[in-house]
């Protein structure tokens, strides 16, 4: 439990399940996740996420697409 001011070190994990799928451009958003991650060289941080997938071939130049769904997909090179 964490007393109000209390910081932390960071997180050794980090879980986003369908969540990228309201984002198109992630960049900014996995910078935020690498910002939040222990920040330790000796310890290892871990994002798993979901997303919906985009052929390389049919993604826009962007890498990621609006889906009549509403939701984004995501190319793999771009991920």
């Amino acid at each position: 439990e964490l007393v109000s001011g209390d910081s932390i070190d960071g997180f050794d994990l980090i879980v986003a399940a369908d969540v990228l799928v309201y984002f198109g451009d992630i960049q900014r958003l996995l910078m935020n996740f690498s910002e939040l991650s222990n920040g330790n060289d000796e310890k290892t941080s871990f994002l798993i996420f979901s997303c919906e997938r985009v052929d390389d071939e049919i993604a826009p130049p962007a890498g990621w697409k609006l889906q009549s769904s509403g939701r984004y997909a995501h190319s793999k090179s771009y991920v």
